[in-house]
């Protein structure tokens, strides 16, 4: 237990968790091996939220006990912004409990599909939320010690935790294994752990463990975040899970079919293309082909651009539309009374030209230089200026739309014909 003995500064007393907790009275959930708590602490002199797991009694001997230890030890080395933080412990007689920081709007899991009443989570949010995971993960991969990564082992939509505001922490770190970085083959042979339907089908059928495994398990998440489905579903009375589904409709180009349709409105279609390309090569068959983390991190950067750069210009096209508008509206009365004026001369001036059809140049000179001192010309110019500028808009815009049908689609370009 010497792990237990470097960690005594995180030590908290049990009846300051009993009164934090109100008697383990506020469950707000149940995690791996034990119960969840809400409290309010006083740590370092402030009240702070907190979430409290407990460890059942009668599991000490067992596989709790083990995840207790693992969770001290990674969580009070380790730290970065998206990985829950471990503020405290206690050992305490048959008491074993863990303390984080409490995530208040709970786990991913609950706001997957869009028909949660309590909040719908907007894609551009949701990809935010998966950048925030995989920058954990990628630290926990690469980035904790010189010579060392940890493979979490239990990646999974549940256990990835959102504060305040919306931001991802990779959480439940009890069942992760630490092995050794910077080598040509690094792998661990160990038990099968981890969640059916997330959990890698080489680990599973070899008990060879590699940070591949990990990227398996959260491709799954990604196609969960993106098709707005949990990740296993019951078709006819039979549970099928979704990563099946989603690889046979990616590998078809009908990965629509399975998107939420209230979420695929709010779709980018490069937005959408780029993270289900990464989503799809997280989950390949040969583990060498999937995506290092750092990889994925970059390329849903990326998805994220995309889809801002589309919210941005789409309003800036609409807010140009309305300020023209608003110019021929100030300014409708000026453009009436030249045209009447034009009208107007142009009528006289033909009259005289029928009468000496030699002189029509000479007219012809007059009427533009009556213009010209009229400013007419200039103002008919800026007209149609902002008529054709106005078309091109329609053009792009109508462009763009049949572009969404056939990404969407409704519409097949290769024979041009509309299904309903």
């Amino acid at each position: 237990m010497s792990l237990i003995r470097d960690s005594q500064h995180l030590r908290v007393p049990f009846r300051d968790i009993e009164i934090a907790t109100r008697n383990f009275t506020t469950i707000i959930g149940k995690g791996g091996y034990g119960d969840v708590y809400k409290g309010e602490l006083l740590l370092s002199g402030k009240l702070t939220s907190v979430a409290v797991k407990r460890l059942p009694k009668n599991n000490h001997s067992g596989q709790g006990l083990k995840e207790f230890l693992t969770e001290i030890q990674l969580l009070s080395r380790y730290e970065h912004p998206n990985l829950v933080s471990l503020l405290g412990y206690c050992e305490e007689h048959d008491e074993k409990i863990l303390i984080y920081e409490y995530a208040e709007h709970g786990s991913l899991d609950c706001y997957i599909s869009m028909a949660n009443t309590r909040f719908r989570l907007p894609w551009k949010q949701r990809i935010k939320i998966c950048i925030g995971a995989a920058r954990g993960l990628d630290y926990l991969h690469n980035h904790v010690a010189e010579n060392h990564r940890v493979i979490h082992r239990d990646i999974k939509s549940a256990n990835i935790l959102l504060d305040h505001n919306w931001k991802a922490m990779i959480s439940d770190l009890g069942l992760s294994k630490i092995g050794r970085a910077n080598e040509n083959e690094s792998y661990l042979i160990t038990n099968v752990g981890g969640t059916h339907g997330y959990c890698d089908p080489v680990y599973i059928n070899t008990g060879i463990l590699t940070k591949e495994s990990d990227v398996y398990s959260f491709g799954v998440v990604l196609f969960e975040v993106l098709c707005g489905r949990p990740y296993f579903m019951k078709v006819n009375d039979e549970r099928r899970f979704l990563t099946q589904l989603a690889q046979t409709c990616y590998e078809k180009g009908n990965l629509n079919d399975i998107i939420d349709t209230d979420l695929k409105k709010q779709m980018n279609s490069d937005s959408l293309k780029k993270f289900s390309k990464i989503a799809y090569k997280c989950l390949k068959n040969d583990r060498k082909q999937r995506p290092s983390m750092g990889l994925v991190v970059e390329k849903l950067e990326k998805a994220l651009e995309l889809q801002e750069r589309a919210e941005t210009w789409a309003p800036n096209v609409r807010s140009m539309f309305l300020k023209f508008m608003q110019f021929l509206d100030v300014h409708k009365c000026r453009l009436q009374m030249h045209f009447s004026w034009m009208v107007r001369n142009l009528h006289t001036l033909v009259e005289m030209s029928a009468r000496n059809a030699n002189k029509r140049w000479i007219v012809i000179l007059i009427l533009l230089l009556i213009m010209i001192k009229k400013q007419v010309i200039i103002k008919i110019l800026l007209i149609l200026f902002f008529l054709l500028l106005l078309l091109l808009v329609l053009l792009l815009l109508l462009f763009l739309f049949i572009r969404t049908l056939c990404n969407r689609g409704f519409v097949q370009i290769s024979d041009i014909r509309i299904s309903c």
